[in-house]
């Protein structure tokens, strides 16, 4: 489950997709609480649902299905792991790492 934009800052909604197949389940022009349970309460089916890491999808899947496991979305795991070592890197380092830039080379030998 994720959300998706209609239209920037303004519309919002939410998709739910089978993880396996890929291929898109629903979607609904909603991602409040009240709309998302209610659309989740029709799929009393599920038994785990990969999800960011939205509180209202927290709490509207825990509400909704109580039982059902949920699990962070591919995506956010990895931005929160890379972020997490990033920040463990420099305090134990303690030190900030400069990369100067690199200069495009001709690919000729010199």
């Amino acid at each position: 489950m994720d959300d998706f934009t209609l239209k920037k800052r303004y519309t919002y909604g939410s998709i739910m997709i089978d993880i396996d197949s890929h291929r898109i389940i629903d979607m609904i022009n909603s991602r409040e609480l009240e709309g998302v349970k209610k659309w989740l309460n029709t799929y009393g089916n599920l038994k785990v649902i990969s999800r960011d890491g939205s509180i209202v999808y927290k709490n509207a899947i825990s509400l909704a299905l109580p039982k059902t496991i949920q699990v962070s979305d591919r995506f956010h795991l990895l931005k929160n792991l890379t972020e997490y070592c990033k920040i463990y890197l420099k305090i134990e380092f303690n030190v900030n790492v400069v990369i100067d830039e690199i200069k495009e080379c001709s690919g000729k030998k010199s």
